[in-house]
């Protein structure tokens, strides 16, 4: 079995997994973490455990396109920030097929001769904001959009999730008791993107350099101007 699925975010520290239920309501309908005498969030809402991974993070926190299946993939940008949340839904631009037991993923590959397969979309919930519009393409190891606490969340953290879905990226088998979501955790690696995908790695070393040496610069310049105006004095 090849993982072939990261860690969208530097940050290592995962809050919830597929099948638990950490979330709860109140009586007053506030989102707030699991306590005795409290109702689950996610039964409340006709789901029978949560159906993702949630990733912590730091407020604005970047994240990046973790799935590596060398396939092409689109976006369709969901929600907004200040309402019930900022969602993206990445979608796959072929049909793949998607082995499993029951809701538990085994394997996510192209169809062999006579398989027909479906398409398939992740979902990052609860960021603050994206570069992207719908439509537009992105590929493994992109940058996708900062991290926050938008939407039904109970802290800063990007619930991430996975569905087969038609072309138009509407997710199929609905009535599975997670909305459609499947368990891909067997092909799941807790390694971060970036040690992954050694582009993205030096190209945040090159950044890192630029912005030491812009830094530098200006450093130079505010000296420079500083002695001037003494000079004036």
């Amino acid at each position: 079995m090849k993982k072939c699925i990261y860690r969208p975010c530097s940050t290592n520290r995962i809050t919830q997994y597929f099948l638990e239920n950490a979330a709860c309501v109140t009586k007053y309908g506030k989102i707030v973490a699991c306590r005795p005498g409290l109702e689950s969030f996610y039964k409340s809402v006709g789901m029978n455990s949560h159906g993702a991974i949630d990733f912590a993070l730091w407020h604005g926190e970047h994240l990046y396109f973790p799935v590596d299946l060398g396939i092409r993939w689109w976006v369709d940008k969901i929600g907004h920030p200040d309402e019930r949340g900022l969602m993206l839904s990445v979608i796959s631009d072929e049909k793949m097929v998607v082995v499993r037991d029951n809701e538990k993923v085994r394997d996510i590959r192209k169809p062999r001769d006579g398989e027909t397969g479906e398409y398939i979309k992740f979902v990052f919930g609860h960021l603050m904001e994206t570069p992207y519009r719908d439509g537009e393409t992105i590929r493994f190891g992109q940058y996708l959009g900062r991290g926050d606490n938008t939407g039904f969340s109970t802290g800063d953290h990007c619930h991430m999730g996975f569905k087969e879905c038609d072309k138009n990226g509407d997710g199929l088998n609905l009535n599975n008791g997670w909305y459609g979501n499947l368990n891909y955790e067997p092909l799941f690696e807790n390694r971060y993107i970036v040690d992954v995908d050694e582009n993205i790695a030096e190209m945040k070393l090159t950044l890192k350099d630029l912005r030491k040496k812009l830094l530098k610069l200006l450093e130079i310049q505010v000296i420079k101007l500083v002695e001037s105006v003494k000079g004036r004095l």
